[in-house]
């Protein structure tokens, strides 16, 4: 008899293992620079964070990516494929909420990232 995918499914859930999702780990991991760091960021409070984080939006964030069919029929949406235009919202967060947002039309680029940074930086203490 071949061994099938089933059959060692059986085996293995016989003796108490389940089948999950697999957790992807990076080859190039490192705990002891991941400690060092921890160690490092360990000396400053809360207030010294800032965190900036670009998204975008344009309308198909709106489309729908899953719908309802009966059994093998693949559910469908007619839509327009062109590009509309884009947004960017662009905010720098700390422990107290956002300190700086700019919401701009268009794609980030590095002279745009780096303006937002001179005008945020006024604003951070030392």
């Amino acid at each position: 008899m071949p061994v099938t995918t089933s059959s060692i499914g059986r085996v293995l859930a016989s003796i108490g293992w389940t089948k999950k999702k697999i957790r992807r780990v990076a080859k190039g991991r490192n705990a002891d620079l991941r400690d060092s760091y921890l160690y490092n960021i360990s000396k400053f409070s809360p207030e010294h964070f800032v965190f900036v984080d670009e998204s975008g939006y344009d309308r198909r964030a709106r489309s729908r990516r899953t719908g309802w069919a009966p059994l093998g029929v693949t559910p469908t949406e007619v839509a327009l494929f062109q590009r509309e235009q884009r947004y960017q919202i662009l905010p720098a967060y700390a422990v107290d909420g956002i300190i700086l947002a700019r919401v701009f039309q268009g794609s980030m680029d590095s002279t745009v990232f780096e303006d937002f940074i001179e005008q945020l930086l006024p604003l951070c203490s030392r």
